[in-house]
């Protein structure tokens, strides 16, 4: 049996960092009969890991840190 390697290992691989926040409301009004909830969120995710194929032109695939993800939005619900 014989093995082959995969893909190119990439020493400066490191894990995905994530910087996330929240801030929310709630509000209860007319005896409890009205309820509003409030929220707005950020969330950026950094250094996404990425397979990269290249073996349609004859070189190994690679695991990167390539590129950013950002998440942000607001929730609002009256009940």
């Amino acid at each position: 049996m014989r093995f082959q390697q995969s893909y190119l290992v990439n020493p400066n691989l490191k894990w995905e960092t994530v910087n996330a926040a929240e801030v929310g409301l709630e509000l209860d009004a007319l005896d409890n009969r009205l309820h509003v909830e409030a929220a707005y969120f950020n969330r950026e995710t950094k250094d996404l890991m990425t397979y990269i194929s290249r073996g349609s032109i004859g070189l190994l695939d690679e695991l990167i840190n390539g590129g950013s993800l950002r998440k942000l939005g607001q929730e609002i619900s009256v009940v």
